[in-house]
């Protein structure tokens, strides 16, 4: 009793020692304050208990030895803020009394978090960053229901299976600790655990801590000392579940590891693999994107992936030392991107990317002298390659797939580029820098072609851009086999006979873009037996896309960016279920109605509504969808409701350059996996709790109106942020 009552009298003289404290009233967070000045903690209360208008206090640069219990008892603050303080203490029962949502307790010197402390509170963000704290005491957040509970950049070095016993905690941040050794059981007798970060710290073990941790989300692990994974280490873990395990001291993955583990991601970068056991990775059917750069793989076999019999968004293989490449490793495979950078690949081969289905193929950084006739030629959806910072001298006819949007070519040895392989490819489209260059052109004026000109012609390319045809009749194409077409800028209007193009076997690709063609009959295109064709329609002035004109016809790319779409037809672009990829930039679409958009049952790749004069979008326009990327930027959007994407799928959204003064809490919350959100270039002033989700990668903020004194609330996401 003695011994109680000696340590309530020496706290009350600590407490009453720190004279002269300044403190920070504020309305909400987003205003300018009130400072008052108290000469002890004690007088906070008194100070506040009447002014129910204050919602939050900071404290900034003081001396507070201690937070004393019921310090802020009976008063209507929610946000409570004591940085760089010297706060060295707690006390039991200093959260009593008051209902918080957010408490930020960062750069102090607290080294002992007590039992007593939560006392069953609800709170939203809790941060002890930067203290010194080594002792979480047994049940110190026993009914605690917390959102994002930071506990990074302290001295931690053991966890034990009691310290977050009995709490609902979804995010956990332990990184940059000196975290060791963590006891069997500390995580799994926490309730909704969706997000557990313990990079930077020192495991070099796993054991059965992770087993088990059902509504797991995201595990980082990045940047210890990790050396094995054990088998079935973490097996009964994770709902779409995310594994950063870069920058260890792995060496090998084995078989067994993620064994019926629902994975989303695997993020092995920067480590030491050189062998990856068979079946290590198979059968993980939720698997997307598997990061293996920097490592020591080598040369690339066959029983090394037999996990690619999945559709994986990205596959980064950059900095393996690869040379070689079996053939057949990426047959009858879909990788979105596919990373092969930095290696020292030095040809590449025909028959290599046979079957493969891909977007993106990076290979910039070997030493590539030599891409044989058609290597690229068997590449599903191919748009883009880079083969910069490498040793080629020249390229050769048939050298890229000629449905290629860019090629990226710089920094090479290049002294020639034929004829055959600039057709078709406007040098927008090819980066040619740094290379000792002499390009060819053709420079031949065609105005007229007569019926039957390519019958029985098989043609990969047929480049008819910039000439001087005004008409196209249904006779000129007839009987041909024509793969690309390119008939851009050559003035047509309303020449072009029905049927013209339905006499051709095998088109994937049709540009029509900067003509004067205003509308496009519903006859244009009427076969529906082609590959998925892609359709470029940009700047020919269309004001209206009428139902019928892409009925029943297999596209995967339509292109109608830089026209004067008031209009879509309900039911225009619905049913076209191989359309992966629609640009409607830079028209006139106004606002967007549920009836405009409903061709989006169909998985895109690519939405691009920018520069449309959009200022509403109606609720349920996006519910149900999935569209990788959103592109919403340019325009005159003032507000972003809740709802607004209800249950659409994506991974990123554009939403820049529009007039954004407010985002409405959780408006991005029903997003599924959403990584990064551009914001940037809007009349945002303030960022307010819940307004993005907390699962993002990366938030671009810049250029808009939002005071400094926010960024510690945005520093709550862990996301990349720009401002």
């Amino acid at each position: 009793m003695l011994c109680k009552v000696l340590v309530v009298l020496f706290t009350l003289f600590v407490c009453l020692k720190c004279s002269n404290i300044s403190v920070e009233l504020h309305i909400n967070k987003f205003f300018k304050g009130v400072n008052i000045t108290i000469n002890s903690i004690f007088e906070l209360k008194q100070n506040v208990v009447n002014r129910s208008e204050v919602h939050l206090i900071q404290i900034k640069d003081q001396n507070v030895p201690v937070i004393p219990k019921n310090f802020l008892n009976g008063t209507s603050v929610s946000d409570f803020g004591i940085s760089r303080s010297q706060v060295r203490e707690v006390e039991p029962g200093a959260l009593d009394g008051v209902s918080l949502d957010f408490l930020n307790l960062n750069a102090n010197n607290i080294a002992r978090i007590k039992k007593g402390i939560f006392n069953k509170k609800s709170l939203y963000i809790v941060e002890f960053q930067n203290n010194v704290v080594s002792n979480i005491e047994d049940d110190a957040f026993a009914g605690a229901t917390i959102t994002l509970l930071d506990l990074s950049h302290n001295k931690m070095a053991k966890l034990t299976s009691k310290m977050f016993a009995g709490s609902n905690i979804t995010y956990i941040f332990l990184h940059s600790n000196v975290i060791s050794n963590i006891e069997d059981g500390t995580f799994d007798k926490i309730d909704n655990m969706q997000r557990l970060v313990l990079s930077n710290n020192q495991l070099e073990a796993l054991g059965n801590v992770f087993k088990n941790l059902t509504n797991l989300k995201q595990l980082l692990l990045a940047e210890n000392r990790i050396k094995t994974l054990e088998p079935g280490c973490f097996s009964g873990s994770g709902i779409s579940l995310e594994i950063f395990l870069s920058g260890n001291q792995l060496t090998h993955i084995a078989k067994g590891v993620f064994y019926k583990v629902p994975v989303f991601s695997l993020d092995f970068r920067n480590n030491s693999i050189s062998k990856i056991d068979k079946g290590a990775l198979a059968g993980l059917s939720t698997l997307r994107n598997v990061l293996l750069g920097n490592n020591s793989l080598g040369d690339l076999k066959m029983s090394t992936f037999d996990f690619l019999n999945n559709t994986l968004n990205l596959l980064s293989l950059s900095d393996n030392g690869i040379s070689n490449i079996d053939i057949g490793v990426f047959k009858n495979v879909e990788i979105f991107i596919l990373d092969l950078s930095r290696n020292h690949i030095k040809s590449i081969k025909k028959g290599l990317f046979h079957n493969l289905t891909s977007y993106r193929i990076e290979l910039s950084e070997n030493e590539i002298t030599e891409i044989e006739e058609d290597a690229f030629a068997d590449i599903k959806d191919l748009s883009y390659i880079d083969v910069s910072m490498n040793k080629l001298k020249e390229v050769k006819k048939r050298m890229f797939s000629l449905g290629l949007n860019r090629v990226n070519l710089e920094d090479n040895l290049i002294t020639k580029i034929d004829n055959d392989v600039l057709n078709g490819l406007s040098l927008s489209d090819i980066q040619i820098k740094n290379n000792p260059i002499a390009a060819k052109n053709n420079n031949n004026v065609v105005s007229n072609i007569e019926d039957d000109a390519f019958a029985g012609a098989t043609i990969t390319l047929l480049d008819l851009s910039h000439k001087k045809m005004a008409k196209l009749t249904s006779k000129m194409f007839a009987g041909s086999n024509i793969t690309y077409i390119f008939l851009q800028s050559n003035g047509l209007s309303t020449n072009i006979e029905d049927g013209t193009f339905d006499k051709i076997v095998n088109m994937k690709r049709l540009v029509l873009r900067d003509n004067q063609l205003e509308a496009c009959s519903a006859s244009l295109i009427s076969v529906s037996e082609w590959p998925a064709l892609e359709i470029f329609l940009s700047g020919i002035q269309l004001t209206h896309i009428a139902k019928g004109v892409f009925y029943k016809i297999p596209v995967s790319l339509l292109d109608f960016t830089n026209n004067k779409i008031l209009k879509i037809d309900k039911g225009a672009l619905a049913g076209l279920s191989t359309l992966r990829n629609v640009l409607l930039g830079n028209d006139s679409l106004g606002d967007l109605k549920l009836s405009t958009l409903d061709f989006l049952n169909n998985t895109l790749n690519l939405l691009s509504l920018s520069g449309n004069g959009i200022s509403d979008i109606d609720i349920g326009v996006f519910k149900n969808v999935e569209i990788f990327i959103l592109d919403l930027s340019r325009n005159h959007i003032k507000s972003i409701k809740k709802g607004l994407f209800h249950n659409l799928t994506s991974y990123r959204i554009e939403l820049s350059e529009n007039e954004i003064t407010e985002i409405e809490e959780d408006a991005f919350a029903d997003i599924k996996d959403l990584s990064y959100i551009d914001v940037s270039m809007n009349k945002l002033k303030e960022v307010k709790k819940r307004m993005f989700s907390l699962e993002l990668n990366k938030v671009n903020l810049e250029d808009t109106l939002i005071t400094k004194s926010i960024v510690i609330f945005l520093m709550a996401f862990r996301c990349q942020i720009f401002r």
